[in-house]
């Protein structure tokens, strides 16, 4: 994965291009590892998520007003906090992230962590969605997107650069998944990203990650459905996670998936 980085606050900017598209990835390196992301055409500059901190807005605010191109849409799925950086700018989600931003799981999340990290986290300043997207094909000037329906977040797929966001992947870190459903549903939407020949996966929480981050992921979803159906507890099934998977980062999200799974 050939790639440019540089210095931008406490964290890195990583350029990568592919078929004529340029994506800049901000790996904010703040506490919760966010990441938030820039999409860019010859005629055209989309947003992907916002950084939840008030220093890393700050920076990325910087970084797109010395851009040449003003930015034409941003998509906000999981990530609402520091909504006051877009502007004017208007914020495309689906009718389902859009519910979960101010009335659902999102909202839920969002405070919570505002409550946990205090001011610094731009919990009460949420952005607000001004354009309503359906699932499917959306265009942006010549930038070609595919909207793709994940329930409370969405995916979006850039077919042009061979790429797609999601809210969350990780190829060595534990998944937060809330049923046996959800793990069969991910792997799938999976299979199909690669068997679509997709190389770049964008996540709010990994930067960007290759093939190789995906098809491991598959794996682990499978390996989970297994253990969770084979194990008489949470707590024989947290153990037969670790044994399966040593050394994986996010012990938290593994809780998060016992305390769904076996509740």
């Amino acid at each position: 994965m050939e790639n440019k980085k540089t210095r931008l606050g406490n964290g890195t900017v990583t350029l990568i291009e592919q078929g004529g598209i340029t994506i800049h990835c901000y790996d904010t390196a703040d506490a919760l590892a966010d990441a938030a992301f820039l999409i860019e055409a010859e005629d055209a500059l989309v947003g992907l998520e916002l950084p939840s901190f008030k220093a890393d807005s700050g920076s990325w605010k910087g970084y797109i007003e010395a851009l040449p191109r003003r930015v034409d849409a941003f998509f906000v799925s999981a990530h609402p906090a520091g909504g006051s950086l877009v502007g004017d700018t208007p914020v495309y989600a689906t009718r389902k992230a859009e519910c979960a931003m101010h009335h659902g799981s999102t909202q839920a999340t969002t405070d919570g962590l505002g409550a946990a990290f205090g001011p610094d986290f731009q919990a009460a300043d949420k952005v607000k969605v001004t354009d309503v997207v359906e699932p499917g094909d959306l265009r942006i000037r010549s930038l070609q997107l595919r909207v793709v329906d994940q329930g409370d977040v969405y995916d979006l797929v850039i077919p042009q650069a061979k790429a797609v966001y999601m809210h969350m992947l990780g190829k060595t870190v534990h998944s937060i998944i809330p049923s046996i459903e959800a793990a069969k549903a991910m792997a799938s939407s999976l299979e199909a990203y690669l068997d679509e020949g997709l190389e770049y996966f964008l996540s709010s929480h990994s930067g960007i990650e290759g093939r190789d981050a995906a098809q491991e992921k598959i794996r682990y979803l499978d390996k989970l459905v297994g253990l969770a159906s084979a194990s008489a507890d949470g707590q024989s099934f947290k153990q037969a996670m670790e044994e399966a998977f040593p050394g994986y980062a996010g012990g938290n999200y593994l809780d998060m998936t016992v305390g769904m799974l076996f509740a």
